[in-house]
């Protein structure tokens, strides 16, 4: 499994460090194994800060989570593309890729925390995630519409059954030996989207 992997800017503050030090953290040891302590191992300050600022792991890890998803919404969902071809397979691509191979920490904490979510503040977090992801999708669609490179087609919807499928496909990499399916599902997909968007000429040379 490749895994996340998130180029951040040079930290300004004292929280960002703090969670920049708990992303790598996490990516090291997961949820289960992380303690305050192996933070403070990526932490260039005193561990200290991290109980001023934080009453405990919960609160950290989900602030951490926050971010993540406010870089990525920032920075990689406005990496702009010419090609809305080339932008849905890339993000196809960048999902799959971290459910094939060895298991990830960080991958498999962020279902660990997604299945156990009950109403709480991470339920919160993965509806925000699940809105951001899909509304990337859905301008991508809409972007390929008026630019005549789709048909004209219900973008909510295919968007929403795009981000469902490589949701379960991320469940399945982490809980269950499923490479083998990993090849099968990026081509289905794409043929779904194929015949959803009226690509007559190939979605991509390498279906």
């Amino acid at each position: 499994m490749s895994g996340i992997s998130l180029e951040f800017h040079e930290p300004e503050t004292t929280r960002e460090e703090m969670l920049i030090a708990t992303f790598k953290a996490l990516s090291t040891h997961g949820y289960a194994d992380l303690t305050i302590a192996k933070i403070g191992d990526e932490f260039d300050k005193s561990p200290s800060l991290i109980y001023h600022h934080y009453d405990d792991k919960e609160a950290l890890v989900l602030d951490c989570l926050e971010f993540m998803l406010d870089h990525f919404e920032t920075t990689l969902l406005t990496t702009c593309t010419d090609d809305p071809r080339d932008a849905l397979l890339r993000f196809i691509d960048r999902t799959l890729d971290a459910c094939s191979g060895e298991p990830d920490p960080l991958v498999e904490t962020l279902v660990e925390l997604r299945a156990r979510t009950n109403g709480d503040a991470f339920y919160d977090h993965f509806t925000r995630s699940d809105s951001v992801f899909q509304a990337h999708l859905e301008s991508t669609l809409r972007a390929g519409i008026d630019d005549g490179v789709f048909e004209n087609c219900d973008a909510e919807r295919i968007a929403a059954t795009v981000l469902t499928t490589l949701t379960g496909a991320l469940y399945r990499g982490v809980t269950s030996d499923a490479d083998a399916d990993i090849s099968a599902t990026r081509s289905e997909l794409v043929g779904y989207l194929e015949g959803r968007l009226g690509v007559d000429d190939g979605f991509d040379s390498r279906t």
